[in-house]
């Protein structure tokens, strides 16, 4: 059986997935919108390596969701999933998609967004097995800090290493937008990168990927 990756945010999305989910959140709870003045000062620390990816998100979780309880969050992510149905999905992407579910090969969706809505999405387009950062809670509540560690880079391969068989691995497939995810095309069969940005294509140039 083939394996299946797909990654998220600019690959089966056009773009990033994070920042407009938590955006929706600052709207629709109409909180903490002082609180966030602060966060381009923590994206320049990141720029300049200060901070890790890791860090970042923790932050911007924690400015935005901490204290927010599940059930409070849950219709907000179902809207925001329905947006990300309705008009922010790469419909190529998609298509390419729902041609390996037909062929019943294990499609699994890997991201480093929160599972606040990736593992929902992933129910409304037909993959079953989800690999996605996970946020802390407690009694219901979000507190703001990521359970165990961001899905990104490396960690992906470590989860998934997890997850898949050695067989799996010599018939894997992924496709991805970023240079982030270079650990896991070292790793799978088949690369496959979706319209990848400059950076990406300098960065992966050196090493055979098929360029979609």
């Amino acid at each position: 059986m083939i394996t299946v990756i797909f990654d998220l945010d600019g690959t089966l999305s056009k773009k990033d997935t994070y920042l407009p989910f938590l955006g929706l959140c600052l709207r629709e709870f109409g909180l903490r919108r002082l609180s966030v003045i602060v966060l381009p000062l923590y994206v320049l620390l990141y720029k300049f390596s200060i901070i890790s990816n890791h860090q970042l998100k923790e932050i911007f979780l924690s400015k935005i969701l901490s204290g927010v309880s599940l059930e409070q969050l849950e219709p907000v992510s179902e809207k925001f999933v329905s947006r990300l149905i309705d008009k922010r999905l790469n419909r190529p992407i998609i298509q390419i998609l729902n041609v390996h579910l037909k062929k019943r090969h294990k499609v699994i969706l890997v991201s480093a967004s929160f599972d606040f809505y990736v593992t929902k999405l992933a129910k409304r387009i037909g993959v079953n097995q989800v690999v996605c950062t996970k946020a802390e809670v407690n009694d219901g509540i979000i507190t703001g800090r990521i359970l165990g560690k961001n899905c990104h880079g490396q960690e992906k391969v470590k989860r998934l290493e997890r997850l898949l068989s050695p067989s799996d691995w010599c018939s894997s497939v992924l496709y991805t937008d970023h240079y982030s995810d270079y650990p896991l095309l070292k790793k799978v069969k088949k690369g496959i990168l979706v319209n990848p940005g400059l950076k990406t294509r300098l960065l992966l140039k050196k090493h055979i990927i098929t360029l979609s």
